[in-house]
């Protein structure tokens, strides 16, 4: 279950809203937003786990899906496994590692190895290509209190933007869907929250 990004005692601050009275519609209303900003940026913000089915490339990198620059590292040690086979991961520089996972930036390398693949000789220091044969297993995220303050900000401007331009009785909180994800209310922000919503909107590119 996803957790919403910021707390209402913190949208209460930010907004100078004193009263109780609406604390229900205002969480209703922080999930929403919560909600609306993972699909904007394509990051699950808060703590999470993962296992990644991937087809292999034969390249030298993967990029994890759910982590890395401009979202939340990869926590822990990561597991990896080609066609069946679990490989030995290393955080950072290892000359004996079947993998290295730049945790930071969610990208995990595969390196020359002596590790062989069922039905095929391994490319050195190559994905082996083949169809839904990797499968990247890890952590992510933040736990609420340490979610980065831009996205805190947005999530905190959007909610109250929100809250003060709807009924506090019926919010009537509604979205719409694109092919880049449902949007909704966020499109009504101000350039500024936008911008930091793009800087952290996951983009896939090419790992060197």
């Amino acid at each position: 279950m996803s957790v919403d990004l910021i707390k209402i005692d913190e949208l209460k601050v930010f907004g100078k809203l004193d009263s109780n009275e609406y604390d229900d519609q205002l969480t209703v209303l922080i999930a929403a937003i919560s909600e609306q900003i993972r699909h904007w940026t394509l990051f699950d913000w808060d703590q999470n786990t993962y296992s990644e089915i991937r087809n292999g490339n034969g390249q030298l990198a993967m990029q994890a899906l759910k982590a890395g620059r401009p979202g939340p590292p990869i926590t822990g040690t990561p597991t990896v496994a080609e066609d069946g086979v679990n490989l030995v991961v290393a955080i950072g520089y290892s000359t004996t590692a079947d993998v290295v996972a730049d945790l930071d930036r969610g990208i995990f390398y595969r390196r020359p190895g002596t590790t062989t693949t069922t039905g095929r000789s391994l490319l050195p220091g190559r994905w082996s290509p083949g169809v839904q044969n990797l499968v990247f297993g890890y952590q992510t995220g933040y736990t609420q209190d340490q979610i980065p303050g831009d996205i805190k900000l947005v999530a905190k401007y959007a909610s109250l933007m929100v809250w003060k331009q709807s009924d506090k009785k019926q919010i009537g909180i509604s979205s719409r869907g694109t092919d880049k994800g449902s949007v909704g209310f966020l499109e009504d922000l101000p350039d500024l929250y936008k911008q930091m919503l793009n800087a952290r909107r996951r983009m896939i590119a090419a790992a060197a």
